[in-house]
């Protein structure tokens, strides 16, 4: 599967990256390193707290986000990165799912999807920032940062396209994604 999916598995964002190190640990502390936050799993309590954040205005850059499916799985970790005070409407977003697939050496193999919100739509919900390859080089650029990267290539996954979310939202790509093996 070389694409993220809706609910009900209508083609969405290609996935944009292919992650390789040998456990969640390393992958975590070198995600957590490169400045991003794992956020909270998608549950009512972390809804209710999120809500709770947006109406007393405090920051929440924890806060579940919206599910990402793919291979008719719902991401197994994400990150949010918030380069300012609102967490809600301006921060860039990583999914990952862990695949069942192991290397020769003892590497797992994750696939993710990063973009970013742009604002809201409707005054409520966030939309996504089009540019689908400058979140994916931004996610690059800061692990690269941590030294954490033993290797890495960027390789044509699907062809380029335009496209749009579950939530009418158009993306842009070149269809390229980055296999990044981590330390």
């Amino acid at each position: 599967m070389k694409y993220t999916e809706t609910l009900i598995g209508q083609k969405q964002e290609p996935v944009n990256f292919i992650l390789l190190t040998k456990d969640d640990g390393r992958l975590l502390a070198a995600l957590q390193q490169a400045g991003w936050i794992l956020t909270d799993k998608a549950n009512i309590s972390s809804f209710t707290k999120a809500v709770k954040a947006l109406i007393l205005k405090t920051p929440h850059p924890s806060a579940p986000i919206s599910p990402s499916f793919w291979n008719a799985k719902i991401h197994d970790i994400s990150f949010a990165k918030v380069p300012g005070p609102n967490w809600l409407s301006n921060a860039h977003h990583i999914k990952i799912w862990r695949t069942n697939f192991l290397l020769k050496n003892g590497n797992n193999i994750y696939v993710g999807m990063v973009n970013a919100n742009d604002g809201f739509k409707w005054g409520i919900i966030p939309k996504i920032v089009p540019d689908l390859d400058a979140e994916r080089e931004l996610l690059y650029l800061y692990l690269n940062r941590t030294g954490k990267i033993a290797s890495s290539r960027k390789v044509q996954l699907v062809k380029p396209l335009i496209g749009k979310n579950f939530m009418g939202d158009q993306f842009f790509t070149d269809g390229k994604a980055y296999i990044i093996s981590v330390q």
